[in-house]
């Protein structure tokens, strides 16, 4: 049987919220905080009552919505139906949480940011999982985000879900991190200031120097959070957590920060752009229709000129964000990752040279240098200037010992960039390995020079060089220079790079062959303090003390080596 009564009181307690709620819209936006994005919009109320509920479309225009706004009406209808039940007296709803609701059955959307994310992922063709099943269906998804949720929330939403963010959980989490950054860089007392001018229409509402003024606060409060930026980290959760000092070192490269600032600027209502010009990426803010502010992640002062450079639209951001990922994980020779998102990025982009070249890098770190090759020459068929192919090609001719081949491609990635250390010193590699010594001495010279002496593995060729050649030449004195030479370039091999184990077992060796038994045992000692397990230095050391005279420490130094590598008994 219907219980009538219950009926009528729910239909009491709906009518009573519809009264409730056409009173509250006369607060907003005015009664909302100074930062809440409706406000900085001028937001005007646009529901209606249909059916004794407030709704934002008829039931035929409901049914013609795309499936994101139609997600945020269904939301939008469930905070009413909740205050429903809170007047019907079947919940009880605390008063910030009665606000919450009120505002949001008013069709005001959060402005929390982890607010706003979970209201994305709340719809089943927009969910983490269901977006980055499919490169373009990613990007197509976050360019209605944008238009339907705004710029900082397609930000935020497309880079966490870049980083791998997939649970409400994690999304939550990171949101409040945003806001927290947020709160930081743009709740100063300055800003708040210039906002408390507004009138009813919002942002635009201000003149041109309380705009600038705010953007000028905004990015002199972020660089208070951190004026320690330049670094490794790209991934948006890990510049976050920079920001928030819960990483230590900086807080990432200038796509990750670009982005991070983006969306603290955008958070207060300013349209802001991207720009790739000389490699870098520079954020311009909208401060009005004539007027733009730009500035570079590691530049304090806002650059009052960029060079003419490519705009970035939202999917090209992607785009760039996806190459820089694959980028990151063949650095890390993390290289199934790094093949899956690379294709990824020529799915988007059939014409990326860069992800063709990092394509190839991935596959020959799967020891698959014929299509290494292959994809770097499709790279170089759209950008003949790439070095970094030209040096990944020549690193799969050096693979399959093809060392001409290698030389030739190696010089050419040298003609293309000049001060390439990385080519010069694979350059003598493969002319090391050709025979033709002198020349690869002069490559590995190169590669130390280009890079003002610091590198270390360039120093460790040039050493191993000299140390292979000198058994072959044709008197002791010719030999003891070449020893000595090979140890003059691993000392400058471990003094760049003090844990560089292998240079001291090198350097021990060389010693040990000149017969300097102090030092090669000196050398033996640093190759096991910065490697315990490194077998060959143990054993070595156990020889040399023989040969000093101290059976003890030789036996002992050599049972270490056995236990290492029970190879070593035979």
């Amino acid at each position: 049987m219907i219980d009538r009564g219950s009926n009528i009181q729910a239909g009491d307690a709906s009518m009573r919220v519809l009264r409730d709620l056409f009173a509250a819209r006369q607060r907003y936006p005015q009664n909302l905080p100074l930062t809440h994005i409706a406000l900085l919009s001028g937001w005007e109320p646009k529901s209606g009552p249909v059916n004794s509920m407030l709704a934002g479309s008829t039931p035929d225009e409901f049914e013609q919505l795309s499936p994101l706004p139609k997600q945020l009406e269904i939301n939008r209808a469930q905070a009413q139906s909740q205050l429903v039940l809170d007047r019907a007296g079947q919940s009880e709803l605390s008063e910030d949480g009665r606000e919450r609701l009120i505002q949001r059955a008013l069709g005001i959307l959060p402005t929390e940011e982890w607010a706003r994310l979970l209201e994305v992922a709340s719809c089943s063709e927009f969910s983490p999982g269901f977006l980055t099943s499919n490169p373009e269906r990613f990007v197509q998804g976050i360019t209605v985000v944008e238009v339907d949720m705004g710029q900082a929330t397609a930000l935020a939403y497309g880079f966490l879900l870049m980083a791998g963010v997939r649970s409400n959980d994690d999304l939550q989490k990171y949101g409040h991190r945003i806001e927290e950054l947020f709160a930081a860089a743009a709740m100063s007392d300055s800003v708040q200031h210039q906002l408390q001018t507004m009138d009813k229409s919002g942002l635009g509402s201000l003149t041109n120097e309380a705009r600038t003024r705010i953007v000028h606060a905004v990015r002199d409060g972020l660089w208070r959070l951190a004026d320690v930026r330049a670094g490794q980290a790209f991934l948006f959760t890990q510049v976050l957590d920079g920001y928030l000092g819960l990483r230590p070192g900086g807080l990432g490269d200038d796509l990750g920060l670009a982005v991070a600032d983006g969306i603290v600027v955008a958070k207060l209502g300013f349209p802001v752009s991207f720009l790739l010009a000389g490699g870098k990426v520079y954020l311009e803010v909208a401060v009005s229709d004539g007027e733009r502010e730009y500035w570079h992640a590691f530049d304090r002062k806002a650059a009052a000129g960029v060079p003419t450079g490519l705009r970035l639209g939202t999917a090209d951001l992607l785009v760039l964000g996806y190459t820089r990922l694959a980028r990151g994980y063949a650095t890390i020779k993390s290289y199934a990752h790094g093949v899956r998102v690379a294709r990824w990025v020529l799915d988007l982009d059939p014409d990326s040279a860069e992800a063709y070249q990092t394509l190839g890098q991935c596959l020959l770190g799967r020891e698959r240098p014929a299509d290494a090759i292959d994809v770097c020459e499709r790279a170089l068929a759209i950008d003949p200037g790439l070095a970094d192919a030209y040096v990944v090609q020549g690193n799969a001719h050096s693979l399959m010992r093809r060392w001409p081949e290698a030389i030739e491609r190696y010089r050419k990635a040298i003609r293309c960039r000049a001060g390439y250390a990385e080519a010069h010193n694979n350059l003598g590699l493969a002319l090391q390995r050709n025979g033709e010594l002198e020349q690869a001495v002069s490559a590995y010279t190169e590669a130390t020079r280009v890079r003002n002496g610091d590198y270390a593995e360039a120093w460790y060729n040039l050493g191993n060089l000299y140390f292979e050649r000198a058994p072959t030449l044709a008197n002791e004195p010719e030999q003891q220079a070449d020893y000595g030479r090979a140890i003059d370039a691993y000392r400058m091999a471990v003094k760049h790079a003090p844990g560089f184990s292998g240079a001291h077992y090198n350097l021990g060796q060389a010693y040990y062959a000149r017969k300097d038994l102090p030092a090669a045992l000196a050398a033996y000692q640093a190759a096991v303090k910065t490697n315990p397990k490194h077998a060959g230095a143990w054993h070595n050391m156990g020889i040399v003390y023989r040969d000093l005279g101290k059976p003890e420490l030789a036996v002992e130094a050599i049972e270490k080596a056995v236990t290492l590598n029970p190879i070593l008994l035979r």
